[in-house]
């Protein structure tokens, strides 16, 4: 017995217990905000952190774009008409023009630059007005139910019964080109998804006990709509609406393609791509270049949605 007990290794009372490091570990996660838990979600994920990156520099360029163009995006010059890339090794090319020029030898890049202003500037403001209508009408569907659910879910039925972009073409050719008239038919073209997202977390979130309790104590309807319910719902409403700006900067490319969008006089990505497309054959740099800033655009907001995605998501 003494043997046995001379062998057995010595413990160290000051050393703490070996749950002690995975409670203090979870305790500390627990106490994090959630704007430490989204930076250290979004450092973890390599491809969210390039999107932002992108999106943020794309925003700089809009934001200080007649500060940083080389040329003036309207200024036209018939002698260095269809310029190569200034890098490319055949055809003419001109070290001032980095990416050539259109067929009125107006500069790709400084279009390209002022097209992102705008483009960025349609996305976000139809997101913004498609957004409050969905949102408002998701609330007032889930919460108040009846009569009021029954005729917001049939018009939003109604509304995605019909191609998205079909609708935009008919509407615009009605309403003429513009830029608020554009900004109005995206917004109307995507509320219908918002108010179903909204609408199911309000059936979920007016259920719970907080806002039963809340009701209890004599809170108004209109209190604990915005003040309980909304709250609840802003996860799913950010999901949304970073998927819904890929879609609004698509939607504004494709309807200013077929010049039923911006007018042509401003440059945006689609109407860059409507000029070149009489030239597509014989500069085929003219449309590449703003197809590739729709594409990464696009594909920038679609990734950073599925982080949002899945940071969200309680079951991961």
């Amino acid at each position: 017995m003494r043997e046995a007990m001379a062998h057995m290794p010595e413990i160290d009372a000051s050393a703490p217990p070996p749950l002690a490091g995975a409670a203090e570990q979870t305790l500390a996660h627990s106490r994090e905000t959630l704007g430490q838990r989204a930076f250290r979600s979004l450092v973890a994920s390599k491809i969210a952190m390039v999107s932002l990156f992108v999106l943020f520099f794309l925003i700089i360029l809009a934001l200080f774009a007649p500060w940083i163009v080389p040329h003036p995006p309207h200024e036209m010059s018939l002698t260095n008409r269809r310029l190569f890339p200034a890098f490319s090794e055949t055809g003419r090319s001109n070290p001032s023009y980095l990416l050539g020029t259109d067929g009125l030898g107006r500069d790709i890049l400084s279009r390209l630059i002022y097209g992102a202003r705008m483009t960025l500037i349609v996305a976000f403001s139809s997101v913004a007005l498609g957004g409050f209508i969905g949102v408002m009408a998701g609330l007032l569907a889930g919460y108040f139910g009846k009569w009021a659910d029954a005729i917001i879910m049939r018009l939003a039925d109604l509304q995605l019964a019909f191609p998205s972009l079909l609708l935009g073409l008919v509407a615009m050719a009605l309403l003429g080109s513009g830029v608020v008239e554009l900004v109005i038919v995206i917004a109307l073209t995507q509320w219908a998804v918002y108010a179903r997202v909204i609408r199911s977390e309000v059936l979920k979130v007016k259920q719970l006990e907080f806002v039963q309790g809340a009701r209890a104590l004599g809170a108004g309807k209109w209190r604990i709509i915005f003040r309980h319910v909304f709250p609840n719902t802003v996860a799913s409403m950010l999901v949304v609406a970073s998927f819904s700006l890929a879609i609004a900067i698509y939607y504004e490319a494709a309807l200013s393609f077929f010049g039923l969008g911006v007018p042509p006089a401003i440059p945006t990505w689609g109407n860059m791509l409507a000029d070149a497309r009489d030239i597509i054959f014989r500069d085929f740099y003219a449309p590449l270049w703003p197809g590739i800033a729709i594409t990464v655009t696009v594909l920038a907001f679609n990734l950073l949605g599925d982080w949002l995605r899945d940071f969200f998501d309680v079951r991961i």
